[in-house]
């Protein structure tokens, strides 16, 4: 217990008729040394007396000649300063152990709490139909105005700082083309707490960065004001965390010791440079973002800023205020929850290139952050693994078209940049692949052919196979593969049929329409015992033994606060209690199915009635 009172960056102490100031306690790293300035008021019929000096006090010398001074100075007892220098010696140890922990702690932005009209009106919002056309307008409003795309790309990279594997973006674009504007609107969404924005940084300034950094956007003005960091960047967006060994001086014994410092993540990382080249592999854990440089666009930009100078102008910068900050109340009301994507098995993406492991995490990222930020508009399921209650939410069809479109828009191709000759090659491949898929009953990915069988095929000579054939591989089209009969090269087509009417399209993306006519098919539940991943959803007919599953119906609404039903499949047949996993209330009505153990579970609907 410590009788030290802060007085601003002092303390101060009563001891009987005895006071003490006590100077720069917090400026010592530990309680191992104590140097302070300590200052001696005794009141007395002749007035006030004082002493003052500078003491460490845990040196006994020092203590005992700042006795005697004092003593004499203030005429007080020698006992009584002395036994009061012993109690002072302790409680300033406990101060400065205190303010150590205290700043070894991480530092973060408090939240503020929100009042039921913010909590409402960010409710409202984050369940508002067509959620991302919602927030493409609000960009424009806010005076950020062109392509859609890039816009919402940058807004669920914020939006997935608090998800276990965080977006990041980098924007590349000339000087003056816009690409500040669209992250500092960007990052005026974001809670103040969750966002953290740099101007430069040093090359070991993470690792001694005092902000807890988890779950929070970092945003850096310029690539170059990082280049020095990168290596420390790139690891804490792959890594989560940063560790640091330094070598630290004990005050007490005068060794070297090594101390441990981490950082921890992870975060969602937000750049943007104007050079044309960069450190790739900080690059290549990035979404590329560029800015449109077109003329209409600069023509937006331009009626944009005549706008701002109107009585509108004037208007709308107070409702782009109340945009934002609604926004920043409804990415708060965005609670952690698991994401399960049922279609996971049905996606496809190219696998020609090794640097596509990493591109393919993003693209499942970017659906998982379509789906958070719907967690409002989904039904919440219950799943029962190692002894606790997990939540999760599902992957939609809708998610995964909405991250389908944005992947088209933001790193999509035009047949348009092929010449009419190898366009039409191109086509001739695209029909010579699915026809002889479709008679060999084989996927179109496992498909080889020789340039003999497309001379064969088409009747064209070996001179223009050649030349458009190259074209088509240098441009990615095509993947040539050593056939292993001499020098021989057989050829896998990667284009798959997109884009023919001239819109831009990413190769290798499974359309959504052909996920749901496999997730349709009998054969896509496949059962645990042939070693697939269990089907876990509610109303799932293959529901493992011993796996409670429920769901929390988000289309019914609750009544006093209390969440929607929840219908839980109990193969136990004992009785089940509410899932602790679901905040917002208690469940409304709670319901056991008992499932008799090598049955088939019964269908359930959502939210239904026992």
């Amino acid at each position: 217990m410590s009788g030290l009172m802060v007085d601003g960056e002092d303390y101060r102490a009563e001891l009987g008729p005895r006071r003490y100031r006590v100077r720069g306690l917090t400026r010592n790293a530990d309680a191992a040394v104590l140097k302070v300035g300590l200052r001696l008021t005794v009141g007395g019929a002749g007035g006030e007396f004082f002493h003052q000096d500078t003491v460490d006090l845990c040196q006994a010398k020092q203590r005992s000649a700042f006795v005697a001074a004092a003593a004499e100075a203030t005429r007080a007892d020698a006992e009584a300063i002395r036994a009061d220098l012993g109690t002072l010696l302790d409680w300033c140890e406990i101060a400065v152990e205190s303010h150590r922990r205290a700043a070894a702690a991480p530092k973060g932005a408090e939240r503020p709490p929100l009042s039921a009209e913010d909590e409402a009106a960010g409710r409202a919002f984050l369940t508002t139909p067509h959620l991302l056309d919602r927030i493409a307008a609000d960009y424009d409003a806010c005076g950020v105005v062109g392509d859609a795309a890039p816009k919402l790309v940058s807004y669920l990279c914020a939006v997935s700082r608090k998800l276990e594997q965080p977006l990041a973006v980098l924007t590349m674009a000339p000087s003056a083309a816009g690409k500040t504007s669209l992250q500092d609107g960007t990052l005026a969404f974001v809670p103040e707490e969750d966002r953290l924005c740099l101007s430069a940084m040093t090359g070991q300034a993470l690792h001694y960065i005092e902000e807890d950094l988890s779950h929070r956007v970092l945003a850096i003005a310029e690539e170059e004001g990082a280049s020095r960091a990168a290596y420390s960047l790139k690891l804490l967006q792959s890594e989560g965390k940063l560790s640091l060994a330094v070598p630290v001086k004990d005050p007490e014994s005068g060794q070297i010791t090594t101390r441990i410092r981490e950082v921890r993540g992870p975060v969602a990382l937000f750049l943007t440079t104007t050079a044309a080249q960069i450190d790739e592999e900080l690059a290549n854990r990035c979404i590329v973002l560029t800015v449109d440089e077109s003329a209409e666009q600069t023509a937006l930009v331009h009626q944009a800023q005549r706008e701002r100078e109107t009585l509108g102008g004037l208007m709308q910068r107070s409702r782009a205020a109340a945009i934002r900050r609604l926004h920043q109340n409804a990415q708060r009301l965005l609670e952690p929850v698991a994401i399960v994507n049922p279609y996971a098995r049905f996606l496809s993406f190219r696998a020609d290139r090794p640097r596509t492991r990493r591109d393919h995490m993003k693209y499942l990222s970017l659906i998982r952050a379509i789906t958070y930020l719907h967690q409002h508009q989904r039904p919440r399921h219950v799943v029962q693994v190692e002894g606790r209650e997990v939540v999760y939410i599902e992957v939609a069809l809708e998610d995964i078209a909405a991250a389908n479109a944005l992947a088209a828009a933001i790193l999509g191709r035009s047949l348009d940049e092929l010449a009419p000759q190898t366009r039409a090659l191109l086509g001739h491949l695209h029909r010579l692949v699915t026809a002889r898929a479709a008679t060999e009953g084989r996927q179109r990915a496992t498909v080889r052919f020789t340039r003999r069988e497309i001379r064969e095929a088409i009747g064209w000579s070996p001179d223009q196979v050649d030349i458009h054939l190259a074209r088509l591989e240098r441009l990615e089209y095509v993947c040539a593969h050593h056939g292993g009969q001499g020098a021989r090269y057989v050829y896998e087509l990667i284009y798959d049929g997109q884009g023919q009417a001239g819109e831009a399209f990413v190769m290798g993306l499974a359309e959504v329409a052909t996920i749901a006519a496999q997730a349709a098919a009998p054969t896509a539940a496949t059962s645990a015992s042939e070693g697939s991943t269990p089907d876990l959803r509610a109303g799932s007919d293959s529901v493992p033994w011993g796996v409670r599953v429920g769901s929390v119906g988000a289309d019914r609404e609750p009544e006093d606060g209390a969440i929607p039903d929840i219908v839980v499949i109990d193969p136990d047949g004992d009785d089940g209690e509410a899932p602790g996993g679901i905040s917002n209330g208690a469940a409304s009505s709670y319901h056991t199915h008992d499932v008799t153990p090598g049955s088939a579970a019964q269908r359930l609907a959502i939210g239904g009635e026992a």
